[in-house]
Order: C-alpha cells, then sequence, then structure tokens
C-alpha cells in the first residue's frame, strides 16, 4: 500500500570536479519507453570555415521522473522569470511615462 508521507529529503553532496557544460542549442529528444535522452549543443561558426554547424556539448540520459520535475523546475523559473519582466515593466512605464508627459 502506499504511503502519503513524503519522502524523506537527500543530502547534495557536490563534486567540484564536475565540468559546467555550455549550451545555447537543443539538437535532439528522444524516448525508448524508459529513458528519455536529451542532446545539447552549441552552436559555432568559425570565420572562413562555412555555415555555423552544432557541436554536441552533453547528453543527460534521465528517468521519466526526473524528466518531469526537470520540466517542472524549468516551468517555475521562466514563471518566475515572467513575473519580474512585468513588475520591471511596470516600474519602467511608472518612470518613463509621466516624465514624458510633462512636456
Amino acid at each position: 500500500m502506499p504511503s502519503n508521507t513524503p519522502s524523506p529529503i537527500r543530502a547534495v553532496v557536490d563534486d567540484p570536479s564536475v565540468r559546467l557544460i555550455y549550451t545555447n542549442a537543443l539538437i535532439a529528444l528522444s524516448f525508448d519507453g524508459n529513458t528519455l535522452c536529451v542532446t545539447l549543443g552549441d552552436a559555432r561558426a568559425f570565420p572562413g570555415q562555412g555555415p555555423a554547424a552544432n557541436h554536441v556539448t552533453a547528453r543527460i540520459a534521465m528517468t521519466p521522473g526526473v524528466a518531469a520535475a526537470l520540466s517542472a523546475g524549468i516551468n517555475k523559473m521562466l514563471q518566475l522569470a515572467s513575473q519580474q519582466h512585468e513588475k520591471a515593466l511596470a516600474v519602467a512605464q511608472a518612470v518613463i511615462i509621466p516624465a514624458s508627459q510633462k512636456n
């Protein structure tokens, strides 16, 4: 029988040797029924070497549960960013519009 009690929060053990990966391109997503695979990249153009190309910088394989948690976390961050943008826009309009109406 499933328990209604939340699972305990696990401690996070950071490993400073893990590389930080930069990406500005989502290259591919695939799902085989058990695992979601994400391929990330970096669009790079080098002078004299033709058009830009996406260079793979990372591949991540995750369970559907982790994919759902990642999606929920990203959506929450986007909502917060949107709220901050709206607040900043309201402040800018409150300052700029009255100043322009003085003339």
